[in-house]
């Protein structure tokens, strides 16, 4: 199974080589437009859907990362997710946010990968919380 692993890619999208699942480590978003919540929405919906369906993989896992401000506004509105993320990627796209998802090998394992994007506060990025919280 070749898996590739990105990160801090901050809205570059670069050309992958084929593998089977492609993880993307956190801070997708473009620095300019990080905190601006409805641009990150048609960012989102737009450029990146069109980058993820394109990408010569089976499966993409995320996880967000302290950029991305956009993930967490998610976080806060369930509800949204589907119409930002899932339909706009043909449900190509899992995010990770403290669980667990599977990896179906064509050789027949399953593989269990667990992701979260929160982390220790060090500054006032997304995902920061306390040590009691975390």
């Amino acid at each position: 199974m070749k898996i590739l692993a990105l990160s801090d890619l901050h809205g570059y999208l670069p050309d992958i080589e084929p593998c089977e699942v492609l993880f993307i480590c956190g801070d997708i978003s473009p620095l300019d437009i990080q905190s601006n919540i409805p641009k990150m929405q048609v960012w989102l919906r737009n450029k990146f859907a069109s980058w993820i369906n394109n990408l010569p993989c089976n499966q993409v896992l995320m996880v967000a990362g302290n950029h991305d401000f956009i993930f967490q506004w998610l976080t806060e509105h369930p509800e949204e997710m589907d119409f930002y993320i899932g339909k706009p990627t043909k449900y190509k796209l899992g995010i990770l946010d403290g669980q667990e998802c599977n990896i179906n090998s064509e050789e027949g394992p399953v593989y269990k990968v667990w992701g979260s994007p929160y982390c220790k506060i060090f500054y006032d990025w997304a995902f920061m919380v306390n040590d009691e919280t975390l």
